[in-house]
Parts: structure tokens; C-alpha cells; sequence
């Protein structure tokens, strides 16, 4: 379909689906957003990315009975990325394959950053 607009001939635009309007308005809002309950992993891995450290932390620490890993760990992983540096990023994952265990970046970055408040580790 199109339509005529000042001279111009252009296709219509789809309209966003009730999911993407929803989705829409609470990146918007995602300052607010505490526990989120039973809503599905696809929608919360749309939303969270756009959370700073400490909305991400309250997001977590305000669900109950519930593990957000699967959408909040690839989160912690950037941010400890950005925060501690690419190079503090390759010795942590070389040093997980080294030993054959893993551990949660939220785990992680908070271990550094209070090793890092005590003067314990130099990063970047």
C-alpha cells in the first residue's frame, strides 16, 4: 500500500505492535521498574539493557524468587568490560577456561569493584 503525501508516493508505515508499544514505554520509564515478576525473559532482554549499574541492581535485588541470569549476566559481562577494561576481561575469562569453573559477572564486577574501593587492584 502506499500513500500520497505532498506530491510524493510512499509506502505506509506498519503500525508497532501492542508488544513494542509496551516494550517502548517501559525502556522509558525503566527507572521505575522494580520487580518484574513472571514477565517473559524475551521481553526482559529488550528492557534491561537500557538500565544503568544501579537500576539493574535494584531491578534484581526487588524481584523475588526469581534468577534474572539469564538476561542480567550478559549486562554485568559489558559493564565489567567497560568499567575494569578489555584486558582485566581476557584474564578473567582466561583464567575461568584455565580452571574449567565460571562465575556470574554481577559476581565478578562486584568482587573488583570493592577490591578496587580498597585499593587492592589497579584496573585499565
Amino acid at each position: 500500500m502506499f500513500e500520497k503525501r505532498s506530491g510524493r508516493i510512499r509506502p505506509f508505515r506498519e503500525a508497532p505492535s501492542l508488544v513494542d508499544l509496551c516494550v517502548k514505554i517501559a525502556i522509558d520509564n525503566v527507572r521505575y521498574i522494580g520487580d518484574v515478576g513472571e514477565t517473559d525473559l524475551h521481553l526482559l532482554k529488550r528492557i534491561l539493557p537500557h538500565c544503568t549499574k544501579d537500576q539493574l541492581i535494584h531491578v534484581e535485588d526487588s524481584t523475588v524468587g526469581r534468577d534474572l541470569s539469564p538476561v542480567t549476566d550478559v549486562l554485568w559481562m559489558q559493564f565489567y568490560k567497560k568499567d575494569f577494561g578489555e584486558k582485566s576481561f581476557n584474564i578473567v575469562v582466561e583464567r575461568m577456561k584455565e580452571n574449567k569453573v565460571t562465575f556470574g559477572w554481577k559476581q565478578l564486577y562486584e568482587v573488583i569493584s570493592c577490591s578496587i574501593k580498597m585499593g587492592n587492584i589497579k584496573c585499565k
